[in-house]
């Protein structure tokens, strides 16, 4: 099975995605506290989603400088 996938990490859990579905969510530390992955899922999607846009408008050296 092949295609794109992205995932995020935090302190308590990881999620995978295909840009269509969830793939896999786990929790790794459940001592933390619960997991969100609604939330999770919501803030991946964007992250995505906003870095298509800056680099299809090359606006991405734009938007997140870097200082030297």
């Amino acid at each position: 099975m092949g295609g794109t996938a992205i995932a995020i990490i935090n302190n308590k859990a990881y999620l995978k995605h295909s840009l269509k579905n969830r793939l896999k969510a786990e929790v790794y530390a459940p001592e933390k506290g619960t997991v969100d992955f609604d939330a999770m899922e919501k803030y991946l999607l964007s992250l995505d989603q906003m870095s298509y846009e800056l680099l299809k408008d090359n606006h991405w050296a734009v938007k997140f400088k870097i200082n030297r």
